[in-house]
């Protein structure tokens, strides 16, 4: 959650389109999304940035090197 954030405001901050959004209902986990970063994880879901693991979304978990590397790879995607 607070890798998303953190891309979704540079995104704003870069001009980035951050209007899409997608429901988390899918991920049984939802509901442990934090008010701040529910915005951001909308849109990550929605752009593809983040899919979720085994099923769930994870949002107090946190993020290695390699799912890191994946959604700034994806992030790099998006800006262009």
């Amino acid at each position: 959650e607070q890798a998303v954030t953190m891309l979704f405001r540079y995104a704003n901050k870069i001009g980035l389109d951050t209007t899409k959004r997608a429901s988390l209902d899918s991920f049984p986990d939802a509901g442990n999304v934090l008010d701040y970063g529910r915005d951001a994880m909308e849109w990550a879901v929605a752009v593809g940035l983040i899919n979720g693991n085994d099923g769930m979304i994870d949002p107090e978990g946190s993020t290695d090197r390699e799912q890191l590397a994946t959604m700034l790879m994806r992030f790099v995607k998006l800006m262009h």
